[in-house]
């Protein structure tokens, strides 16, 4: 398995604004502009925030949590586009604290299967995210129920209520915005049309930026 190389990036000023005007619930101009649609991040506020999406069009088929009772640490999962709805998963972005076990879990909608949406438990308060369910649905036929995925903690705290998000009928997950300090405090989900209208250029392994904490650009890990 590949492993992550990181540097200081540039982009630092553009980086603080997204992060406030996530911290504020407010949505990215240019994420609009690219025709992501955003569904606001659901949970406490955090110290620190991100707005993230998969590059060159891809699609967000799952992500890989570290868990200690609740969610410490969260990465997307993303495939470029393929019309034979064979996915290749690669892990971009992650975000969160350092704790939770070092053995991670992943959720992950299997081939020809889109993620369309997220429950999420949330502790006392809606404190911090302790479980994640997604919801996959089925491409040739439209429909759902057969390939969703959970990851959620072996034991720890009990959870109180669980909101879900959804990408609208025609689109897909598209990346994940949310808050965040030693643990993942509240989540949301960036959608976009799917299938997309040209399937571009092979996603890029580059990596979007990191959470505000670190300002870092960093490689996405290849799949084992």
């Amino acid at each position: 398995m590949a492993t992550k190389e990181c540097r200081t990036g540039a982009g630092g000023f553009r980086l603080l604004l997204l992060g406030i005007a996530t911290l504020l619930g407010l949505g990215s101009p240019a994420l609009a502009a690219s025709g992501v649609r955003e569904i606001a991040p659901i949970g406490a506020s955090g110290t620190a925030a991100f707005n993230d999406v998969c590059k060159d069009g891809g699609y967000m088929i799952g992500v890989r949590v570290y868990l200690g009772d609740w969610v410490d640490y969260i990465e997307m999962v993303c495939s470029d586009y393929r019309p034979d709805l064979t996915w290749r998963p690669r892990f971009v972005s992650g975000y969160g604290g350092g704790g939770g076990s070092p053995t991670p879990k992943v959720g992950l909608c299997k081939d020809g299967w889109i993620l369309t949406g997220l429950r999420m438990e949330f502790t006392k308060y809606r404190r911090q995210v302790r479980s994640i369910y997604g919801t996959c649905r089925a491409v040739a036929s439209n429909t759902t129920g057969g390939g969703d995925w959970v990851v959620y903690p072996g034991t720890g705290a009990g959870f109180v209520d669980a909101p879900s998000i959804t990408c609208h009928d025609g689109e897909a997950a598209a990346g994940l915005s949310g808050r965040y300090g030693d643990h993942v405090n509240a989540l949301g989900l960036n959608c976009r049309k799917y299938p997309p209208k040209s399937t571009g250029p092979v996603a890029s392994d580059q990596a979007p930026p990191r959470g505000l904490s670190r300002m870092l650009f960093c490689q996405a890990e290849a799949w084992p």
